[in-house]
């Protein structure tokens, strides 16, 4: 924090120098002195964040807990502290939320930075764990649930079963995500897979009711394969981006619609525990536009068995796209229905083998689905 905090303290002063001391044309000027204000008030800033972290501290009282800041310093009674639960959110230190007795206030919320030793493990070892106290109910729920085996212990086996799919689930997903980004080859097999995954999800957690979570945060206590049931949405739309063309938007997104809605509608029956998260709901649907568009584009290219009809047409410019991932496109001539020049997107080989000037071929088909699609391929 103080390498960081450096960076921001030095870095807008020696800018602020620049500007209002060392460049001529804006030195004197009202433009100046603006950045001069901003630059400062951003290094004042970092600099009162850094004497706040090095000042701040957690002091452990037998009865209280104090929380020492750069303006002031909060007492909270041990015997007013209500519930305790420690959130681990992605690339973010676990969070200590504290809930307090008292109706209507605010929760603590203090980021563990630091490595908890015994003291603090014993002084904390009282209140009521939010995540112990739910994983202790959920596995009475499943252990009480007769349709997952004849006795308890049956019962708490699916449990944990559902539990080691979940944490495969998340090393299978991103291997196919690989798979299908890096190297997707046997192609059709790829796409298949992907298509079948959200599905496959869908089966397992309906083998099981009321074991699988839908959205749940990552310390609760129930499994949960929502990311098998998203991510490959993604790989699609994605490949379908890259590898096709297409010329009747309206239609492909209505089945993409329609796909996502059906898909959403099976989730609800599988699992009805969904059901009591209606904005996560809305959430996943759409989300599964994505899905839904990747699997029609795909799925109207790979079932295509009809002729292809070629229309050959010049290439007016090339470039490459920057950001994350790099991406090809063309500036094509007219062909066929198109009448004006249009930028696509087109494959690396192909980009690579041509220049301006020379000639490609649009290769169109009017899809399985009646999706007309069409690739750009080399002229032959």
């Amino acid at each position: 924090m103080a390498f960081l905090c450096g960076i921001f303290v030095l870095g807008p002063l020696a800018a602020a120098w620049g500007f209002g001391a060392i460049a001529p044309q804006m030195r004197d000027s009202p433009q100046g002195l603006l950045l001069v204000f901003l630059l400062s008030a951003v290094a004042a800033g970092a600099s009162l964040y850094l004497v706040d972290t090095l000042l701040s501290a957690l002091v452990l009282h037998a009865d209280r807990l104090e929380i020492h800041e750069l303006w002031r310093v909060r007492s909270i009674r041990r015997d007013d502290i209500k519930t305790q639960q420690v959130l681990r959110l992605p690339n973010s230190p676990a969070t200590l939320v504290l809930q307090l007795k008292a109706p209507n206030t605010r929760r603590i919320k203090l980021p563990i930075m630091w490595q908890r030793d015994s003291a603090w493990e014993s002084w904390f070892a009282g209140i009521p764990d939010v995540d112990a106290e739910a994983a202790k109910s959920f596995a009475a729920a499943v252990s009480a649930n007769a349709e997952l085996g004849a006795t308890p212990a049956d019962r708490l086996q699916q449990l944990a079963k559902a539990r080691s799919i979940s944490r495969i689930t998340i090393w299978a997903n991103a291997g196919l995500v690989a798979w299908a980004y890096l190297y997707p080859q046997p192609y059709e097999l790829v796409i298949c897979v992907l298509v079948a995954a959200p599905w496959v999800a869908i089966w397992i957690m309906a083998q099981t009711p009321g074991v699988y979570a839908f959205n749940s945060p990552r310390t609760g206590p129930r499994p949960d394969l929502t990311i098998l049931l998203i991510t490959p949405g993604f790989a699609l739309s994605l490949r379908a981006m890259r590898d096709l063309q297409i010329l009747d938007w309206p239609r492909l997104m209505f089945w993409a619609v329609l796909i996502a809605i059906v898909s959403i509608g099976i989730l609800l029956w599988a699992l009805p525990a969904a059901r009591q998260k209606p904005g996560n709901v809305a959430l996943t649907l759409l989300l599964l536009l994505a899905y839904g568009y990747g699997a029609t584009a795909l799925g109207n290219a790979l079932l295509d068995r009809s002729p292809v009809t070629s229309y050959a047409t010049q290439i007016y410019g090339k470039h490459v796209t920057g950001g994350r991932g790099s991406t090809p496109e063309m500036l094509l001539g007219p062909w066929g229905p198109r009448t004006t020049p249009q930028q696509v997107t087109v494959p690396w080989d192909i980009y690579r083998r041509t220049s301006v000037g020379d000639k490609v071929c649009v290769l169109l088909r009017p899809g399985a689905f009646n999706i007309p699609w069409y690739r750009i391929a080399q002229c032959r």
